[in-house]
């Protein structure tokens, strides 16, 4: 063949082979777009159960193709918008269904939260899995699902999940790169990051379409809860402050949707919550640290356990958190929570122990041993929780301390249900019951002991109708059981009131009456105020008061008692004021023979627990003996200044037919030495006689002085102490039983003629001057009396010379007339019915 021939030949060819290339660009530019929209797209969305959607094909190449404004779902609310779709493949992939690589930006999805659940617009994400996984390729097992398309890697860029709640929209931007294992198509690993907020969320996870299987691995490194405020605020009126660490891992199974196990780690640091009733954050620069791991089961049962753990700059084994105004240290809890489903919805019980739980308040100070919490709440479909929400709390050995006192609780239990109220929040009510506790308030030699109830509690706080119980089984006081009381409570919208009863076997016949009323809701300073009122009728039994108090041993008192008081009891302590009377009161001290009759007391402490009361109280008394000392219409002024002192302002009384006054006297617990001066005013001197035992005494006349009289070591001794009668006025006495006189005197001594012819004299003797003297010799009261005048009537004595004296003679003998006689007569009386003050000055100590 010629060469030119050949030349010509081989032109042609490659003139056909170019035409033919040609033709074939030509052809892809112009059918594979139309195959594209026409066919090979609209068979992918068919496959995957999407009805209704959009998209517009820009530029193909045999190597690539570039898709815009993709659209799924209707126009006017679709599901899902593409900005750009870059497609990288080969002619062949491309007819084997492969592609190399896809680049999605622009994406926007839309999303809805109502009701507790969470939608696409228009678009049934398990519907489209199981659309996916229905698919068989010829070359899977029978079993395995795997996708229309195999797409060797793709890449979403620049895209937004716009999630509308309520009538708010929140857009969280993220980016997602999705590639299949090796070859397969039915296994993925997929690489996402989400940016809430301009907040960073990593999340690597394994998509398995053979299995149904997605296992999701998610790390929060900062999170800064401050940028998500007005979620908290819009979803549970919350505000939320700290950074938030979180290590996440679960396994999740596709159509039907569930999550099979979950576990994760969680830390936030410096941790504020702050709702209308609650402010709740960590006390320091402290981090809290939880674990949660959870167990699902295919029949819908699952079971999920939250324990916390040791953050960064924790003690060991500890949290600290404020609380309102109370800073609360805890070991970390114990929370689990198990699930099942039933009817429509899903019933959950929950338990959270907690461990050596402290509340501090720098005023209170509240300690909980043991805490156990426990729940039970059915949700419906819609995710609301029913009627059927319970709770239980139990908790060992409570314990409240503060200024005012200490408060202790061996069980308490609280049990209840939570539900709707007004404005779309929940309440709850139950009751709370209780048993060992003990009161002890400060300041106070007693206590409240084996205290139990039950409480109905309704929250938030408010008037309850309902009424509970509660008995104080012991009220001892100084080493005393005072009694027992029964009381009923109810809730108001401060705090509670209560009203009741105590009774005492050491005081029976006796009403104790007690209404009180606490404010602790709504308030940093909670208290408590109350009255109470004690009476005891005129004609109840006399009362031992050594059962109230034994330094009183031996003492009963009898008479109308009333007293009536308030109280209060706060963060500043224990105050309160009491006001009480005895009318008409007998007050007895049979061993020391002290009767007093008539008793009039009244009695103001106005500041309790200071023990001191106002000063000029009054004790008025008709009648006092003590053995043969007589006293009538006593007056006494006096103060308690404290519990080991009483101040006795001021004192009168009547003694011998006249008044006796004494001079301010301070009684001191502790103090052995007093002196106390009675300043007598026209006593009568022959009952003075007669009340100190030197004989049985009658007449007219009077004395005045002073009378000194001395307390030391336990001993009563006279000083110097005077009565004498007024100038110029004299008087008339008549003694008997006056052998005391001569008593240890020899008889027919000279002495004894005189001591003879002066009991003979005082018989019935007429003075112009009296005077008598008192002082004390060891245990004997030495009385001396001196008198000037003559006796009434003729004595049985004569004068003889030779004894230059006097002697007695027979009655038919005439005896002497004397016209004026001095006589110095000396009583020597035993002290011994006097000592009996010593005792009760001792009482009064």
């Amino acid at each position: 063949m010629p060469s030119t021939r050949k030349i010509a030949f081989s032109l042609g060819a490659f003139l056909v082979l170019a035409v033919i290339l040609l033709a074939l660009a030509v052809g892809i530019q112009l059918v594979l777009p139309q195959y594209l929209e026409s066919t090979l797209l609209p068979k992918l969305f068919a496959e995957t159960g999407i009805s209704e959607y959009g998209f517009k094909v820009r530029n193909v190449g045999i190597y690539g193709a570039d898709l815009g404004e993709v659209r799924i779902g209707p126009s006017a609310e679709p599901s899902l918008r593409i900005g750009s779709v870059q497609l990288d493949y080969t002619p062949d992939g491309l007819y084997r269904k492969k592609i190399k690589r896809v680049v999605i930006a622009g994406i926007e999805i839309y999303t809805k939260l109502e009701n507790g659940k969470f939608a696409f617009n228009n678009l049934d994400p398990q519907k489209l899995m199981a659309n996916l996984q229905s698919r068989k390729r010829s070359r899977a097992e029978p079993g395995q699902a795997s996708l229309p398309i195999q797409i060797n890697r793709l890449q979403i860029r620049n895209a937004t999940v716009v999630l509308q709640v309520n009538n708010h929209l929140y857009r969280i931007p993220f980016e997602i790169e999705i590639t299949p294992q090796k070859s397969d198509d039915t296994l993925f690993d997929v690489h996402a990051r989400l940016f809430p907020r301009g907040q960073r969320i990593v999340t690597r996870s394994k998509i398995d379409l053979a299995h149904r299987r997605l296992l999701l691995n998610t790390e929060i490194v900062g999170l800064d809860l401050n940028r998500f405020s007005d979620i908290f605020q819009a979803a549970g009126g919350t505000t939320a402050f700290g950074k938030l660490n979180l290590a996440a891992s679960a396994e999740l199974r596709m159509a039907p949707f569930e999550i099979s196990k979950l576990a994760s780690d969680l830390e936030i640091e410096s941790l504020m919550l702050r709702t209308d009733d609650f402010l709740i954050r960590t006390a320091g620069p402290e981090s809290l640290r939880t674990t949660l791991t959870a167990d699902y089961h295919p029949d819908g049962r699952w079971q999920l356990k939250l324990i916390a753990h040791k953050g960064r700059n924790v003690p060991a084994g500890s949290i600290r958190l404020q609380v309102n105004q109370y800073e609360v240290t805890s070991q970390f809890p114990l929370l689990k929570i198990a699930g099942q489903p039933q009817n429509d919805g899903m019933a959950v019980t929950y338990s959270i122990d907690i461990a050596n739980t402290r509340l501090d308040t720098g005023a209170e100070t509240f300690r909980l041993p043991k805490t156990v919490i426990k729940g039970h709440t059915d949700f419906s479909a819609g995710g609301k929780a029913s009627s059927a929400e319970k709770i239980e709390l139990h908790t060992l050995g409570a314990h409240l301390s503060s200024a005012a006192g200490k408060i202790s609780i061996n069980k308490a239990s609280l049990a209840g249900k939570i539900h709707q109220i007004t404005g779309g929040k929940r309440g709850f009510r139950g009751m709370l019951r209780f048993s060992g506790g003990i009161l002890v308030p400060a300041d106070i030699d007693g206590r409240i002991d084996d205290v139990s109830g039950s409480i109905p509690l309704i929250w938030p706080p408010g008037n309850n109708q309902q009424k509970g119980q509660i008995s104080i089984a012991a009220l001892p006081y100084k080493r005393k059981d005072l009694g027992r009381g029964q009381f009923q409570i109810q809730q108001t919208a401060t705090g509670f009131k209560i009203d009741g009863r105590l009774s005492s076997d050491q005081l029976s016949h006796t009403s104790f009456k007690l209404e009180g009323r606490s404010h602790i809701f709504y308030t940093k300073r909670p208290s408590i105020n109350g009255r109470f009122s004690i009476t005891r009728p005129a004609g109840a039994p006399s009362v031992d008061l050594s059962s109230l108090h034994p330094d009183a041993k031996g003492i009963t008192v009898k008479g109308k008692f009333l007293s009536e008081g308030k109280f209060s009891l706060d963060g500043a302590g224990f105050s309160g004021s009491v006001q009480s009377q005895l009318i008409n009161g007998k007050v007895a001290m049979p061993e020391n023979q002290l009767v007093i009759q008539g008793v009039q007391l009244s009695l103001e402490i106005p500041n309790l627990p200071e023990p001191r009361s106002a000063p000029g109280q009054k004790l008025r008394f008709a009648k006092l003996s003590l053995g043969s000392l007589t006293t009538e219409n006593g007056k006494i002024d006096y103060q308690i200044e404290s519990l080991n002192t009483l101040l006795i302002e001021k004192s009168q009384f009547d003694w011998s037919g006249g008044k006796v006054d004494t001079q301010a006297i301070r009684l001191s617990r502790g103090t052995e030495d007093y002196n106390i001066n009675f300043y007598c005013d026209r006593l009568n001197l022959a009952k003075v006689l007669e009340q100190f035992g030197a004989a049985a005494a009658e007449g007219d006349g009077s004395v005045s002085g002073r009378i000194p009289i001395r307390y030391a070591k336990g001993r009563l001794s006279f000083d110097d102490g005077f009565l004498f009668s007024t100038p110029g006025a004299g008087g008339k006495i008549r003694l008997t039983g006056t052998e005391i006189l001569t008593a240890g005197i020899p008889p027919n001594t000279p002495q004894f003629a005189q001591m003879e012819l002066a009991r003979e004299a005082l018989k019935d003797y007429d003075y112009a001057w009296a005077k008598l003297r008192l002082n004390s010799e060891g245990e004997i009261l030495l009385l001396q009396m001196q008198m000037d005048g003559k006796p009434a009537k003729t004595l049985p004595f004569v004068y003889k010379k030779d004894i230059g004296g006097f002697i007695k003679v027979e009655a038919d003998t005439k005896g002497s007339r004397f016209q004026g006689i001095r006589l110095d007569v000396n009583f020597r009386l035993p002290l011994n019915k006097l000592l009996q003050y010593k005792d009760l000055i001792k009482m009064i100590q």
